[in-house]
């Protein structure tokens, strides 16, 4: 599998700056005994509020209560699942884009390939909504920072390396992170640690000053379709190049 990087070069937004935003993270335990592989999370038990109640085909809203569970951090890439039925076919390019075309059954016997399982409705609707009904993290929600964010990646948000190396101002409250605005971002070799935010790293290279250089880029290209492309038709100057050349 090739590896990517994402060489940002000049600054070409101005004007952006960031206000007093807090995003609420969810504090999780860990049960001792409990092994967590790198490529999944864990999800406590409890309540956590499945549907909504304008959608007659969910739950309306109410508060189911469900074991704990682990999930895997991302969706299963064609390439992927091509280890397991290699007569599945798609374009190289479309390697890292989630699997399609594959049947319940399919699915099944995939994950019973991997020693794992597909996860319930409820499951997955947790993990992706967190506990107390935030909305679906691949729309665009502006009415409070926590929608699109289950919460759940036990992750301290003050101790993210990649903007701290930036120059960005960013400390823990409890179980929200504040975000201070600062005069400017200095470029940095920094790594995607996931698809939102492999993005966020590549945006912020582009309003920082200097050369940023934007490591495990095959997230953001699992994710984005032609970022490269897309933004330097807009007057960006962004490399995709190859790490082992480097």
């Amino acid at each position: 599998m090739r590896c990517f990087l994402f060489i940002v070069f000049i600054l070409i937004v101005s004007g952006i700056s960031c206000g007093k935003e807090e995003v609420e993270q969810i504090e999780v335990h860990v049960p001792e005994g409990v092994t967590v592989p790198e490529d999944m999370v864990y999800i406590p038990s409890g309540e956590f509020i499945m549907g909504h109640p304008d959608e007659p085909k969910t739950r309306k809203g109410q508060k189911v209560s469900i074991d704990a569970f682990l999930i895997e951090r991302f969706e299963v890439t064609r390439e992927q699942f091509k280890l397991f039925k290699p007569d599945y076919s798609f374009h190289p390019k479309k390697a890292k884009f989630p699997v399609s075309m594959v049947t319940f059954a399919q699915a099944q016997e995939y994950c019973q390939w991997k020693g794992r399982r597909l996860p319930t409705e409820a499951e997955w609707e947790k993990a992706a909504r967190g506990p107390d009904g935030r909305k679906w993290p691949w729309r665009k929600y502006y009415e409070h920072p926590n929608n699109g964010f289950s919460g759940f990646l036990p992750e301290p948000v003050d101790q993210r390396h990649e903007w701290v190396r930036m120059g960005a101002a960013i400390r823990a409250e409890g179980h929200h992170a504040v975000v201070r605005g600062v005069e400017r971002l200095s470029g940095a070799p920094v790594r995607a640690p996931d698809i939102r935010a492999g993005a966020a790293l590549v945006l912020a290279g582009l309003a920082a000053e200097g050369e940023t250089l934007v490591g495990a880029a095959s997230h953001i290209e699992r994710g984005y379709q032609n970022l490269v492309g897309n933004l330097n038709s807009l007057g960006a100057k962004i490399e995709l190049i190859n790490h082992q050349n480097i």
